[in-house]
């Protein structure tokens, strides 16, 4: 039985997965030589860096007797080897050696997605129609600035679908209710084809009984990506990456830069920031893990530009 008056019988959503970049992992996260399995975009794969550093997301079951490459493969030089029969596959999904046969059956090569590394983040395009990259790769300039450095980095494993997480920005009136604002945020955000960009005027605490006035522009890249700069009384990047692993769960990985001419006092003052941040996000869980998707909300006119926002996520649909 649905919970619910919109989504399919049984599911909370109704949304198939949305195309896009999605980040699949941190490039510290993957060393030369490691493969492992990765359950992503409702399948599993292999993923794995060659021994020249060229990073690979390969389908997981090999064309041959279906033996799992990301459980027991292994690199060798530039190509994936199947721990079954020693099959070897190239980054773009090729069956290029076969130890023990003269020639390769039709059928050998296996689904690969387009890979771009990029600032230390590992991106992925994914297409459920199988559609070609229709906007550039995610490219955050703090990040290959070497004026900025790491502050903190969170990930979680949230049983909601990539939709909720992502109009979550667009519902303005639940800062108040949920973030303890005391005044609604205005938005006004401009789409732009792939891209969604917002200006929000607020103010932090920064110590007890103490806040600063923050200027936060958010850039929107796609679905699988929301950039935030914090400026006005400091100076925060936060960088928040949403990745499908099913129709109903998502994985989300939180990462903040501050900048490296910071002071200790401003460090301490930016690092209590984002742990404010994270608990902030994390008050919205529990909310997403327990609603159910409404295709036909009853909305009002304070709601914040939601309808928008939804007119905007269709892009990313299979027609």
């Amino acid at each position: 039985m649905s919970r619910g008056g919109d989504g399919p019988p049984g599911s909370r959503f109704p949304h198939p997965l949305p195309a896009g970049w999605f980040m699949i992992a941190h490039s510290d996260g993957v060393a030369p030589g490691e493969v492992r399995p990765e359950r992503i975009f409702d399948r599993e794969w292999a993923l794995f860096r060659t021994e020249s550093g060229r990073v690979a997301l390969i389908d997981a079951f090999c064309p041959h007797l279906g033996a799992h490459l990301g459980h027991g493969g292994r690199v060798e030089g530039e190509m994936l080897e199947c721990p079954f029969h020693g099959w070897r596959f190239e980054t773009s999904g090729t069956c290029s050696a076969i130890p023990y046969a003269k020639r390769k059956p039709s059928g050998g090569e296996v689904r690969v997605c387009e890979i771009v590394e990029h600032g230390g983040r590992v991106w992925a395009w994914f297409a459920s129609d199988e559609r070609a990259p229709s906007f550039a790769v995610p490219t955050i300039a703090e990040e290959i600035d070497a004026a900025w450095e790491e502050l903190e980095r969170r990930d979680w494993k949230i049983h909601s679908c990539l939709q909720e997480l992502s109009e979550n920005g667009a519902d303005s009136a639940h800062f108040r209710f949920v973030h303890d604002m005391p005044e609604i945020p205005e938005m006004n955000p401009r789409f732009e084809g792939p891209h969604v960009v917002s200006r929000i005027e607020t103010a932090f605490p920064t110590r007890p009984g103490e806040k600063v006035p923050v200027q936060i522009d958010v850039t929107s890249l796609g679905m699988g990506c929301d950039v935030m700069r914090y400026s006005g009384g400091i100076e925060l990047l936060e960088v928040v990456s949403k990745t499908p692993i099913d129709a109903e769960t998502v994985r989300v990985d939180v990462s903040f830069r501050m900048p490296r001419s910071s002071s200790q006092a401003q460090e301490e003052v930016l690092r209590d920031l984002a742990e404010w941040l994270i608990w902030q996000f994390s008050k919205d869980i529990p909310i997403w893990e327990n609603k159910l998707y409404r295709e036909t909300p009853a909305l009002c006119d304070g709601d914040g530009p939601i309808t928008e926002f939804r007119r905007w996520c269709r892009q990313f649909y299979p027609d």
